[in-house]
């Protein structure tokens, strides 16, 4: 969670985490491959012509790599991931949505990945 890093060792460090994490997922991507930042504490990435068995390989490859990186000897970095499907029938709202509720569900049941397949 970026905020408790900002709390606990403060902004720079912070910035390091962000770096790093986003170079570590960038290493990880396909060229058409899409990472957003969502809010403070998430990303989203957009994995175009990729099927649930893809998506979810890739979550779980990020996810080892960035528990496996040496960020900071100040905090063990730990990501929940979600994977979903943009359905023909979602608009925007609906796919958010549906990400929101499966990434709550995630961290509540301190899941590392959590997989939402629709």
């Amino acid at each position: 969670d970026v905020e408790r890093i900002d709390d606990k060792v403060g902004t720079d460090l912070n910035d390091v985490v962000i770096m790093a994490v986003t170079n570590i997922v960038k290493g990880i991507l396909r060229p058409t491959d899409i990472i957003a930042r969502w809010d403070v504490s998430r990303f989203m990435l957009m994995l175009p012509r990729a099927d649930a068995t893809m998506a979810v390989a890739l979550a779980r490859k990020i996810e080892k790599a960035i528990e496996d990186a040496e960020i900071t000897e100040h905090a063990h970095i730990h990501i929940s991931a979600t994977v979903t499907e943009i359905l023909p029938t979602d608009d925007r709202k609906a796919a958010v949505k549906r990400l929101e509720e499966k990434l709550q569900a995630s961290k509540q049941n301190r899941k590392s990945l959590h997989i939402a397949l629709t």
